[in-house]
């Protein structure tokens, strides 16, 4: 009988991968505040636009800051998060423990978060796999904008701004 292996992707192999600033992602989030559709998509944009260089699947606090900078009004949080595979199998995230795992996101009134590192998070959970497969499946890389969905967990930890 053979041995079974595993081989895990290292936490640093995504380094070189960074941002353009041309990324697209779709926008999810319940109750949107009522900011109109092309005006939000043109903010997500100039915050896309400021993501220039930055690590794809990391930098969520620069990332953070950059949206605070553009949307205003809100304050940009530390905490946990996690994100759920559609199959409900396993889930992918981080947790408050630093320096080593946080994450970071804008928390406006009302719950609504804003979460431009949200992409790379989705990213990152597809590419990350054990024996039994990706840790998410079944997900698309997305931005939050509004509370978010029933799949989406996240927990204030501490205030940044």
């Amino acid at each position: 009988m053979a041995a079974e292996t595993t081989e895990f992707r290292t936490l640093f192999e995504d380094l070189e991968e960074t941002m353009t600033g041309n990324e697209m992602y779709l926008i999810v989030g319940k109750q949107l505040t009522n900011i109109v559709p092309l005006i939000l998509g043109q903010k997500i944009k100039q915050v896309m636009k400021s993501l220039v260089g930055m690590n794809r699947c990391w930098d969520c606090i620069r990332k953070a800051f950059a949206a605070h900078k553009v949307f205003g009004g809100c304050e940009v949080v530390v905490g946990s998060m996690s994100i759920d595979s559609v199959d409900k199998q396993s889930t992918y995230g981080f947790l408050f423990n630093p320096p080593l795992e946080v994450h970071a996101w804008v928390q406006g009134p009302d719950g609504i978060i804003i979460d431009c590192a949200l992409p790379g998070i989705i990213e990152k959970g597809m590419k990350c796999s054990d024996h039994i497969g990706p840790y998410l499946v079944g997900r698309e890389p997305c931005i939050l904008f509004g509370k978010p969905l029933e799949w989406m967990h996240y927990e204030v930890v501490e205030q940044l701004t």
